[in-house]
Protein backbone atom coordinates (compact mmCIF):
# COMPACT_ATOMS: atom_id res chain seq x y z
CA UNK A 1 0.00 0.00 0.00
CA UNK A 2 1.38 3.03 -0.84
CA UNK A 3 1.87 6.21 1.47
CA UNK A 4 -0.50 8.54 -0.51
CA UNK A 5 -3.51 5.45 0.02
CA UNK A 6 -2.80 5.28 3.18
CA UNK A 7 -2.79 9.09 4.10
CA UNK A 8 -6.31 9.63 2.06
CA UNK A 9 -7.69 6.44 4.08
CA UNK A 10 -6.59 7.84 7.10
CA UNK A 11 -7.61 11.25 6.37
CA UNK A 12 -11.12 9.80 5.35
CA UNK A 13 -11.44 8.15 8.73
CA UNK A 14 -10.48 10.81 10.75
CA UNK A 15 -12.97 13.12 8.86
CA UNK A 16 -16.01 10.32 9.42
CA UNK A 17 -15.19 10.60 13.21
CA UNK A 18 -15.38 14.72 13.32
CA UNK A 19 -19.18 13.55 11.82
CA UNK A 20 -19.79 11.05 14.15
CA UNK A 21 -18.70 13.09 16.95
CA UNK A 22 -20.32 16.40 15.35
CA UNK A 23 -23.42 14.21 15.52
CA UNK A 24 -23.12 11.94 19.23
CA UNK A 25 -22.55 16.18 20.63
CA UNK A 26 -25.62 17.28 18.95
CA UNK A 27 -27.92 14.63 19.89
CA UNK A 28 -26.42 15.20 23.54
CA UNK A 29 -26.99 18.80 23.09
CA UNK A 30 -30.51 18.27 21.78
CA UNK A 31 -31.69 15.57 24.55
CA UNK A 32 -34.18 13.38 24.46
CA UNK A 33 -36.90 15.54 25.22
CA UNK A 34 -38.62 18.04 27.51
CA UNK A 35 -40.21 16.59 30.80
CA UNK A 36 -44.33 17.78 30.55
CA UNK A 37 -44.24 17.90 34.25
CA UNK A 38 -41.55 20.22 35.13
CA UNK A 39 -40.70 21.25 31.87
CA UNK A 40 -36.54 20.19 32.04
CA UNK A 41 -35.22 18.75 29.59
CA UNK A 42 -34.60 15.46 29.75
CA UNK A 43 -30.64 14.31 28.83
CA UNK A 44 -30.05 11.90 26.27
CA UNK A 45 -28.43 9.04 27.94
CA UNK A 46 -28.48 6.71 25.09
CA UNK A 47 -26.25 9.19 23.06
CA UNK A 48 -24.35 9.69 26.10
CA UNK A 49 -23.30 5.99 26.63
CA UNK A 50 -22.99 5.67 22.63
CA UNK A 51 -20.46 8.39 22.62
CA UNK A 52 -18.37 6.56 25.86
CA UNK A 53 -19.01 3.19 23.73
CA UNK A 54 -17.11 4.71 20.56
CA UNK A 55 -14.90 6.67 22.74
CA UNK A 56 -13.44 3.64 24.45
CA UNK A 57 -13.01 1.64 21.40
CA UNK A 58 -11.05 4.17 19.80
CA UNK A 59 -8.76 4.20 23.14
CA UNK A 60 -8.65 0.47 22.79
CA UNK A 61 -7.95 0.37 18.97
CA UNK A 62 -5.90 3.25 19.07
CA UNK A 63 -3.50 1.39 22.03
CA UNK A 64 -3.59 -1.90 20.07
CA UNK A 65 -2.15 -0.84 16.38
CA UNK A 66 -0.05 1.09 18.81
CA UNK A 67 1.39 -1.88 20.28
CA UNK A 68 1.94 -3.87 17.30
CA UNK A 69 3.35 -0.93 15.33
CA UNK A 70 5.93 -0.97 17.94
CA UNK A 71 6.32 -4.40 18.29
CA UNK A 72 7.01 -4.55 14.36
CA UNK A 73 9.42 -1.83 14.46
CA UNK A 74 11.29 -3.46 17.14
CA UNK A 75 11.05 -7.01 15.47
CA UNK A 76 12.37 -5.93 11.69
CA UNK A 77 15.13 -2.96 13.90
CA UNK A 78 16.39 -6.23 16.10
CA UNK A 79 19.99 -4.56 15.82
CA UNK A 80 18.87 -1.34 16.49
CA UNK A 81 16.48 -2.15 19.33
CA UNK A 82 18.78 -4.50 21.43
CA UNK A 83 18.65 -2.35 24.27
CA UNK A 84 15.31 -1.84 24.46
CA UNK A 85 14.83 -6.21 24.44
CA UNK A 86 17.56 -6.05 26.96
CA UNK A 87 15.29 -3.32 29.48
CA UNK A 88 12.23 -5.65 28.54
CA UNK A 89 13.64 -8.62 29.81
CA UNK A 90 15.44 -6.78 33.24
CA UNK A 91 11.80 -5.17 33.67
CA UNK A 92 10.14 -9.13 33.46
CA UNK A 93 13.05 -10.20 35.75
CA UNK A 94 12.34 -7.40 38.21
CA UNK A 95 8.62 -8.31 38.06
CA UNK A 96 8.87 -12.10 38.46
CA UNK A 97 11.16 -11.38 41.89
CA UNK A 98 8.62 -8.62 43.20
CA UNK A 99 5.91 -11.76 42.59
CA UNK A 100 8.09 -14.20 44.27
CA UNK A 101 8.42 -11.79 47.56
CA UNK A 102 5.43 -11.02 47.60
CA UNK A 103 2.76 -12.21 50.10
CA UNK A 104 -1.30 -13.26 49.90
CA UNK A 105 -1.69 -12.81 53.46
CA UNK A 106 -4.51 -10.71 53.95
CA UNK A 107 -5.46 -8.04 57.12
CA UNK A 108 -8.12 -9.00 59.71
CA UNK A 109 -9.85 -5.57 58.68
CA UNK A 110 -10.14 -7.00 55.01
CA UNK A 111 -12.07 -9.80 55.41
CA UNK A 112 -15.26 -7.96 56.66
CA UNK A 113 -15.14 -5.58 54.04
CA UNK A 114 -15.78 -6.51 50.43
CA UNK A 115 -15.19 -10.09 49.94
CA UNK A 116 -14.99 -9.80 46.17
CA UNK A 117 -12.60 -6.79 46.29
CA UNK A 118 -10.19 -8.43 48.67
CA UNK A 119 -9.18 -11.84 47.98
CA UNK A 120 -5.57 -13.09 48.60
CA UNK A 121 -4.93 -13.24 44.54
CA UNK A 122 -5.34 -9.63 44.84
CA UNK A 123 -3.53 -9.15 48.11
CA UNK A 124 -0.53 -11.30 46.30
CA UNK A 125 -0.65 -8.98 43.17
CA UNK A 126 -0.76 -5.19 45.25
CA UNK A 127 1.91 -6.66 47.26
CA UNK A 128 4.24 -7.14 44.01
CA UNK A 129 3.21 -3.81 42.92
CA UNK A 130 4.22 -2.18 46.03
CA UNK A 131 7.85 -4.41 46.08
CA UNK A 132 8.60 -3.15 42.73
CA UNK A 133 7.76 0.11 43.37
CA UNK A 134 10.26 0.17 46.48
CA UNK A 135 12.94 -1.53 43.91
CA UNK A 136 12.38 0.86 41.02
CA UNK A 137 12.38 3.39 44.32
CA UNK A 138 15.50 2.23 45.13
CA UNK A 139 17.40 2.03 42.31
CA UNK A 140 16.87 5.45 41.29
CA UNK A 141 17.76 7.38 44.77
CA UNK A 142 21.29 4.36 43.37
CA UNK A 143 21.42 6.14 40.43
CA UNK A 144 21.04 10.11 41.71
CA UNK A 145 23.80 9.32 44.31
CA UNK A 146 26.31 7.83 41.77
CA UNK A 147 25.34 10.13 39.19
CA UNK A 148 26.52 13.10 41.96
CA UNK A 149 29.45 11.23 43.04
CA UNK A 150 30.54 10.59 39.19
CA UNK A 151 30.31 14.05 38.67
CA UNK A 152 32.37 15.13 41.96
CA UNK A 153 35.08 12.68 40.60
CA UNK A 154 34.95 14.10 37.27
CA UNK A 155 35.22 18.00 38.71
CA UNK A 156 38.05 17.31 40.98
CA UNK A 157 39.83 15.12 38.69
CA UNK A 158 40.61 17.70 36.09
Amino acid sequence: MSEKLLKSILGGLKILLMLVGTYVCYLIILGDGVDPDTGAQIPAEGSISFGLRLTYALMISSLVFWALFAALNILLNLKKNIVTLIGFALFAILCFIAYSMSSDAMLESWKYKDPNMFTPSNAKWSDAGLILMYIFSAITIFLIFAGEVWSLIKRFSK
